[in-house]
């Protein structure tokens, strides 16, 4: 994982212009907590007039530590690469896929075979590549968005700024330009010419997202970017003989257990395929905690997961423990943010984490990690961190889970020992799983059942595909600024991409049924798997948002919608609204 910061210019300006924005920028600033053990500049021009100036900050995941802009000597290609890649392409174990990439992107010919290289990669990754030779340079982000990259453009000069988090500092340079996420529409190029540039995307058919409005004027191909072997969601509407027959009461375990008889093959191969895609994030590599960083083979914690003890964290651990070895600890990262005057920190997700805690494996060291945030502390590091890495984003939604996400990746707790005290405890892990995806595919939210209610399995399939189709410009970006402040990688197993591909697949009558309860229906699938799994208490637990979980929502007393704009994030240099 590394900070991407980029300046695609035509103004005479000298080298010193850029490194006074990374002077700020890095050296302890934003792009260099997301990557602590490397920082590179380098500069290069495309044309007599165009230049781009490049800045990337490495965060060590995988191999050997590969630095960054890297420069292929021979072609003069350069790579800023913040990304993994889970499969689709061939990445030996114990090498760097920056290096791979970087040698498979130089070796190619032309526009079509560049996006086969994107097109193939099975993982997120957000990148800036320049192609000197033809006086180009590409960037994107993956189809559903799961690494951030921002973007200004200057009205007047018409310089262009890519960047993993937005700059404040940049604002003040660029009158009338303003920083908005690059929507993840597909693979974007830019192409210098006698008359500037201009940028041409390439649309990616798996989602509905289109470009951001200062790029629109630019030429949107028809042909579009298909993932290799991927389903598009199953909209075929159910009819009366494939559902289920519901009983007159609803008993919760006998409906689960029901459903994983009924569901078996489903379930097994839901399971096959979610297990595969936690493995890909957290085994078969050489990772290392945040301390050691040169011996995989240490006893401290690699892996985390943000637990709130729900069913989709829940099943990340369960099957996280199949997947890294026995001596390693996991921690469960349990935030809770301080409510009453008496400040206790009892919160809903506090209590249904320490009770999913009694659900896993005995033979493993799982540190369950309390995390305990006053209400002062939430104003402080809201103001000094949290806000400029929400930005652009600015609603109420985003304050509330963009600071429950820094603070719980964070990791900055305790943990109850042997004989019931509490040990101070800071997580060592470089990897967090998020459960994140899995209600937008598997009907986890009311809206689903909100539509379902109004029109049916009509309504229903709408909503799923619009959920599945924008996921990418809902909360994806955000997030991966938030827990890249620490020095950590969020990475999110349920949008895998063969994960997503199974569940689209599937009939949706065999993902939920709307017809069945809260707590039963949505995500039905998820929770007979976790009925299959022993996960009993579980299984039965309906969906809370980490905003209501965690208890960040009442910590100040506030009356407000989750869409209206955030005046507490207003502060931000630039950040108009």
């Amino acid at each position: 994982m590394c900070g991407i910061l980029c300046l695609v210019t035509g103004s005479d300006c000298s080298d010193s212009f850029l490194r006074g924005i990374i002077s700020s920028a890095g050296n302890g600033g934003l792009l260099q907590r997301r990557g602590p053990d490397y920082q590179g500049y380098m500069e290069t021009s495309l044309d007599s007039t165009w230049k781009v100036l490049s800045y990337s900050t490495v965060l060590h995941m995988r191999g050997e530590l590969c630095k960054q802009p890297v420069c292929n000597s021979t072609s003069g290609g350069i790579l800023l690469w913040n990304g993994e890649v889970f499969g689709g392409i061939q990445v030996p174990d114990l090498a760097n896929d920056t290096e791979v990439l970087i040698s498979l992107l130089d070796g190619c010919k032309d526009d079509e075979q560049i996006l086969s290289v994107f097109k193939q990669i099975q993982g997120p990754y957000a990148f800036v590549y320049i192609k000197k030779n033809r006086r180009e340079l590409w960037f994107g982000r993956d189809v559903f968005g799961r690494r951030s990259l921002t973007f200004l453009l200057n009205p007047d000069s018409k310089d262009l700024y890519l960047s993993s988090v937005a700059l404040s500092q940049i604002i003040e340079l660029n009158s009338g330009g303003q920083w908005k996420e690059l929507a993840a529409a597909g693979i974007y190029k830019l192409v210098v010419g006698e008359n500037g540039y201009k940028i041409d995307c390439f649309p990616w058919k798996h989602n509905t997202i289109t470009p951001n409005e200062e790029l629109r004027s630019s030429i949107v191909h028809d042909s579009l970017l298909e993932l290799p072997n991927f389903h598009s969601l199953n909209l075929t509407i159910p009819s009366t003989d494939d559902l289920i027959l519901l009983p007159d009461s609803v008993d919760i375990d006998k409906v689960l257990t029901f459903t994983a008889t009924n569901l078996q093959q489903e379930c097994e191969k839901f399971l096959e395929k979610l297990k595969l895609a936690v493995y890909r994030r957290v085994g078969g590599h050489s990772y290392v905690c945040d301390k050691c960083r040169i011996d995989s083979n240490c006893a401290m914690s690699h892996i985390s997961v943000m637990f709130s003890g729900g069913i989709d964290s829940m099943m990340l651990a369960y099957l996280a423990d199949q997947c890294v070895p026995k001596n390693q600890p996991i921690d469960l990262l349990n935030v809770a943010f301080e409510t009453g005057s008496g400040g206790s920190y009892d919160v809903p997700d506090r209590v249904t984490g320490r009770l999913a805690l009694t659900e896993l494996a005995t033979d493993r060291v799982w540190n369950f990690v309390e995390i305990d945030v006053t209400k002062e502390e939430l104003q402080r590091y809201r103001k000094e961190r949290v806000s400029e890495l929400i930005w652009p984003l600015n609603s109420v939604l985003d304050d509330s889970i963009g600071c429950a996400m820094w603070f719980a990746s964070r990791g900055r707790g305790s943990i109850v020992s042997a004989d019931g005290s509490k040990i101070l405890y800071t997580s060592t892990s470089r990897v967090v799983l998020s459960g994140l995806g899995a209600d937008e595919q598997l009907g986890g939210y009311s809206r689903h059942r909100s539509s379902f209610q109004q029109n049916g399995f009509d309504g229903l399939l709408a909503e799923i595909d619009l959920d599945v189709s924008r996921i990418s410009a809902r909360n994806l970006g955000r997030d991966d600024r938030v827990v890249s402040d620490h020095g950590k990688e969020a990475r999110f197993p349920f949008l895998d991409e063969e994960f997503v591909s199974f569940l689209n697949s599937l009939p949706i009558e065999k993902k939920m049924d709307l017809r069945l309860p809260r707590g039963v229906g949505e995500k039905l699938l998820l929770r007979a798997c976790a009925t299959k799994c022993g996960l009993h208490s579980t299984a039965r637990l309906a969906k809370r948002a980490i905003q209501f979980g965690s208890r960040i929502a009442k910590c100040e007393n506030r009356k407000e919608k989750g869409s209206d704009v955030c005046d507490r994030l207003h502060h931000v240099q630039g950040h108009k609204t």
